[in-house]
């Protein structure tokens, strides 16, 4: 299997891990919405910043203390928050707010982390606002590595849920012809679509509503089109459960080795992200049709 064939097989490959890429984004943000994860990072990482005194004042300002809500039973702080116990805290604070917050702040912590700056530095709210957003930037990055550890293991979870075996799908695809050019034909159905591929860590807010909707429209429209042509999925009946089918599998490693292979290298690609595999998509897409219009060429020049 040579060329456009093979470049359709990865094609197929990638639309698979882009479609379920998208579906881990939306369910983390789902979750992070739910938690208010970002919410509580923040402040978290403010307080290493500038401390425990400063924070709180910072949270106090009545610019930032608008922006706090009362949160539910999975977004409200916990005790460790003292005065914010029981509330939602803000997924982000304008620079230039922290910046006019942080220079009327008599804190120890931050006299020490300016200590080594020009004096006309330190009454420069503007200057102080880009060194809350660098360090915010650091934390971000952080934040991301460590995302990347819950990105594989909910894509670990998801390929397990759908039976996502990359070996299996990898055999499929290459053996038979009429899956493959309805898998490609999918793919480039997706690539017209106008499609939000934006980076889930750095999102300033999130619906969970529209979000929710997102998941069920992804697995009406794409997902369950896959089903039944690359096997995904589980099929089930009165005697034995998903969970049953799940158990056995991994209970007989030896037997069904390959299959879990096929998960866990489907959970690690997952956990790459859909703008990734969205623009590799593309570029491969844009390939073959330029490796098709120059055959054309060179059998028009015959």
């Amino acid at each position: 299997m040579f060329g456009i064939e093979a470049l359709d097989v990865v094609i197929g490959m990638i639309f698979i891990y882009l479609l379920f890429s998208l579906f881990v984004s939306i369910i983390n943000e789902v979750l992070s919405g739910l938690l208010n994860t970002r919410g509580k990072r923040l402040y978290n990482s403010i307080e290493d910043l500038i401390g425990e005194d400063a924070v709180e004042m910072l949270y106090e300002d009545p610019r930032v203390k608008v922006l706090i809500a009362k949160g539910n039973w999975l977004s409200r702080t916990g005790k460790e928050i003292k005065k914010l116990n029981g509330m939602r805290l803000p997924e982000s604070i304008p620079n230039k707010v922290f910046g006019e917050v942080l220079a009327k702040i008599p804190n120890d912590k931050i006299n020490e982390a300016l200590d080594n700056l020009d004096d006309s530095i330190k009454s420069d709210k503007k200057e102080l606002a880009n060194i809350f957003n660098n360090a915010m930037n650091s934390v971000s990055d952080a934040y991301k590595r460590k995302l990347r550890w819950v990105l594989i293991g909910l894509g670990l979870l998801v390929s397990i849920s759908f039976n996502v075996d990359s070996l299996r799908i990898f055999n499929t695809l290459k053996d038979d012809l009429e899956i493959r050019a309805s898998v490609v034909a999918q793919a480039t159905d997706l690539l017209e679509l106008e499609i939000s591929m934006s980076d889930s860590s750095t999102e300033d807010s999130v619906n969970i509503a529209a979000l929710r909707a997102e998941i069920n429209s992804l697995r009406s429209t794409q997902i369950d089109q896959l089903d039944a042509s690359l096997g995904l999925g589980w099929k089930t009946s009165k005697d034995e459960t998903i969970f049953e089918k799940i158990w056995k599998t991994f209970a007989s490693p030896s037997e069904n080795w390959r299959q879990i292979l096929g998960w866990f290298i489907s959970a690690i690609a997952i956990s790459m992200g859909a703008p990734f595999w969205y623009d590799t998509l593309r570029r491969v897409i844009n390939i073959k049709h330029e490796i098709k219009k120059t055959n054309n060429e060179q059998k028009e020049n015959l």
